[in-house]
């Protein structure tokens, strides 16, 4: 079976940063879930086909880091090895966020309460500190931590 890394965290954090440069440093497949999740016009594909989707570049992959939101990587969890949570502070991730897009009310709201608000979700995304911290309880692989802030090549050191 194909084992591989992923990599989780708040809207902002670093993520997606944090996991193409850590799949660069161990030259192995990069797998970023918002590509087969989302389609253009920012509407979900049906979770069957994103799901067929994934697991086509997973089987095809050596060994692979993925990133994505918590709720997707569920379904992928016998091929973790070890899933990295990118932390940041809010004011960080928001000015992040801001500083790529032009955020709208909803979805700075959405980032603004991952602290706060266990159901907090987006367009049935559901994304907070609560919901993450109890998928990491229910993993056998290993569980590392990575601060968002600071830099990659740091953050990558402490995990190959």
């Amino acid at each position: 079976m194909v084992k591989g890394a992923m990599v989780i965290g708040a809207c902002g954090s670093g993520k997606s940063t944090f996991a193409r440069a850590l799949a660069t440093k161990l030259e192995c497949s990069y797998i970023e879930m918002d590509k087969h999740v989302w389609l253009d016009n920012n509407s979900a594909r049906q979770e069957s086909e994103w799901v067929a989707s994934v697991q086509q570049e997973i089987d095809k992959s050596k060994f692979f880091v993925m990133d994505g939101a918590t709720p997707w990587a569920v379904h992928f969890t016998e091929h973790f090895e070890t899933v990295i949570i990118v932390d940041a502070p809010t004011e960080e991730r928001v000015r992040r966020v801001n500083s790529r897009e032009k955020a709208s009310p909803e979805f700075l709201d959405f980032i603004l309460h991952y602290e706060d608000n266990p159901t907090c979700s987006l367009m049935g995304i559901i994304s907070s500190r609560i919901y993450d911290e109890n998928f990491l309880k229910t993993l056998k692989c290993r569980v590392l931590r990575v601060d968002g802030t600071k830099p990659l090549e740091e953050n990558i050191r402490l995990i190959y």
